[in-house]
């Protein structure tokens, strides 16, 4: 477990923006950074656009094509040229065909040349709320409700932080500002103020909502399924999504092969794609997380319920985890298809939970009392215990006692705990 520390009087915690692990697909934020992984915390330049306009991106499509990417950079390389040297701009097709498939490298030599391709004009950096992250992409929300991106969820890349949400809508005035944001492994998702639902990226097995297991969007799109319904929570997962309204109800779209969703995936069930209100009678849930194959939530109680794949023990239930091959029916016994709240102890009583957040194969839980548990996969050490083995039940991170947490966050194979003092523990 190593302990990552920012000090008020060197960084403004309002405002920077770290990141740190594989840089493939340009999810550090940070093109000028030219290893394949850091282990040292990168600072992520945010620039503040005061013209609130969105960036244009090429649509997304069903494949990559050389077209695609061409138009992609051609478009990037005309707005640099017509900002220092407009009478290169013809000249940009000729360039591309020269240098195809080194076309970072030409604008990491046109910007030596003439300057940064993205300039900041108030000379200040944007007020960053919240950042999401996934497999290839991120995400940052601003607290004036903007969302930036980078990295890559489908077929686009962004070299660097670059807005995808302005608070603008069919053009009229500047409302409907983001207040939450998702990152999936393919997929993101926001909410606006008024409650609304956007969803966009890669949209197969139906987990954009957006009635198709086939359409792709490259930009915010409207849930409109969910139009009537104020929604303010949301998580995006491996290829699904959850949604928490105010009513508190549950909403689930997407992958269901695993009884993620919490539904029988019955064969016109193994993907929806169109928002399904989850039945939960006694529940009304007010946070939700979502994992590649499973989903956590937690009750207004303070109840923590959890379905789908149960594998290495994510879900928290106990040895019925342990029975991976045992089927039945041609359905694994550790895949729990309704919501079940999690309990634990020798007395067995049920886990009281502020947050949870869910990992690829893992799931980590900050208690109603300060304390945090986890559960799950553990080849990498992401339960914290200081061990490799798996967890089927949660047990309480002992390296974290005796501290005030405020949150706690997970990716793939790795978790991390944030302190009321601003400290951050990762593992």
């Amino acid at each position: 477990m190593a302990m990552l520390t920012a000090s008020k009087s060197h960084v403004d915690y309002r405002t920077s923006v770290l990141s740190l692990g594989l840089a493939y697909y340009y999810q550090l934020g940070e093109p000028s950074f030219k290893e394949e992984k850091t282990s040292v915390p990168l600072s992520v330049k945010i620039a503040s656009s005061p013209t609130g306009e969105v960036a244009m991106h090429p649509g997304l499509h069903h494949r990559a094509t050389r077209d695609v990417i061409f138009n992609h950079w051609r478009e990037r390389l005309v707005k640099y040229y017509q900002k220092y040297n407009p009478e290169k701009v013809g000249e940009v097709s000729m360039l591309l065909s020269k240098y195809r498939g080194h076309e970072q490298e030409l604008l990491y030599a046109l910007e030596r040349k003439y300057g940064p391709e993205f300039v900041n004009n108030h000379g200040e950096a944007e007020d960053v709320f919240d950042v999401k992250s996934s497999t290839h992409g991120s995400l940052a929300l601003s607290y004036d409700g903007k969302v930036y991106q980078w990295g890559v969820l489908f077929e686009e890349i962004l070299t660097r932080p670059t807005l995808i949400w302005s608070g603008l809508f069919s053009g009229r005035t500047p409302r409907l500002k983001a207040i939450a944001i998702s990152c999936g492994r393919k997929h993101a998702a926001l909410i606006t103020e008024n409650g609304g639902t956007f969803t966009w990226g890669c949209g197969f097995d139906g987990c954009l909502g957006h009635g198709s297991i086939e359409t792709h969007h490259s930009r915010p799109t409207r849930v409109k399924a969910l139009i009537d319904n104020r929604a303010f929570a949301i998580s995006c997962g491996g290829n699904h999504t959850v949604a928490a309204t105010d009513s508190g109800d549950v909403f689930v779209w997407g992958n269901n092969r695993n009884g993620q969703l919490g539904i029988y995936p019955r064969e016109d069930r193994l993907c929806v794609s169109l928002p399904l209100m989850l039945i939960l009678k006694e529940h009304a849930i007010i946070f939700v997380s979502c994992g590649r194959q499973h989903t956590a939530l937690v009750s207004e109680k303070g109840y923590l319920l959890t379905m789908g794949c149960g594998k290495y023990g994510r879900l928290g239930h106990g040895p019925s985890a342990l029975k991976e091959d045992d089927w039945e029916q041609g359905v694994n016994k550790s895949v729990n298809f309704k919501p079940r709240v999690v309990k634990y102890g020798s007395v067995r009583r049920p886990l009281l939970a502020y947050q949870v957040a869910c990992g690829d194969f893992h799931t980590i839980v900050l208690g109603i009392n300060g304390d945090v548990y986890s559960f799950g996969k553990n080849e990498n050490g992401q339960c914290g215990h200081g061990t490799k083995h798996n967890y089927v039940v949660p047990r309480l991170i002992e390296a974290l006692s005796g501290f005030t947490v405020s949150a706690v966050e997970a990716g793939g194979d790795a978790s991390m705990a944030v302190l009321t003092n601003g400290t951050v523990f990762a593992w």
